[in-house]
């Protein structure tokens, strides 16, 4: 029986990173290459809590000699992460409707405390298990057993009990494979279908 949800945060809750590479090229007058930034190391070096923001921006625009700085970076993506349109409702819904509520997401620190501070998500989660506390990014199994670690602290569940929400087929497969049921999320109106007609958590 579904206990627990467990929701991803970008391009679920909020518009993350995916994309962004079409601002920064608008922004700098040059073709920026889809995913660039999320195959940078110090990018993923900023999603495991290993380096800090401002940083991690310097090093990107040294290496590709790009004509900003770290401070216009940190604004202009903070303009580009905005809630993606319905899905904090069906996740207050599903709080309302007696559900463990948790995360499970591949972010940095400065990032998630921004997002929070401007639209206060957490309060409809129990448990928030983000890559910069864990040290590990979706798909890697250590994301999903922290997760798993820190809701059996507020209530036991294993990972059948959970059903995971997430907008990659590659992080629905790895849940699945470690027994987690799962929806693949495209938007708010088909999450809350499938909520609803395929795992009648929803009426």
């Amino acid at each position: 029986m579904i206990s627990t949800i467990i929701f991803d945060v970008s391009e679920v809750l909020f518009q993350g990173l995916l994309g962004f590479e079409k601002v920064l090229s608008a922004r700098l007058g040059q073709q920026v290459p889809d995913n660039l930034l999320w195959e940078q190391k110090e990018v993923q070096e900023f999603f495991r809590g290993q380096r800090k923001e401002l940083p991690m921006w310097q090093a990107v625009i040294d290496r590709y000699d790009w004509n900003t700085d770290p401070q216009e970076l940190h604004g202009l993506v903070r303009q580009y992460f905005t809630p993606i349109q319905g899905t904090i409702d069906v996740a207050r819904e599903l709080r309302q409707a007696g559900f463990m509520m948790g995360i499970i997401s591949v972010h940095g620190r400065e990032w998630v405390h921004f997002l929070d501070t401007t639209w206060t998500y957490h309060e409809v989660f129990d448990h928030q298990s983000y890559s910069f506390q864990s040290g590990h990014l979706k798909p890697e199994t250590g994301a999903f057993m922290a997760s798993l670690a820190g809701l059996n602290r507020i209530k036991p569940t294993g990972a059948g009990n959970c059903l995971f929400i997430d907008d990659s087929p590659v992080n629905i497969d790895a849940a699945k494979r470690l027994g987690f049921r799962a929806v693949l999320f495209r938007n708010a109106a088909q999450l809350r279908h499938e909520l609803a007609e395929k795992h009648g958590l929803l009426s």
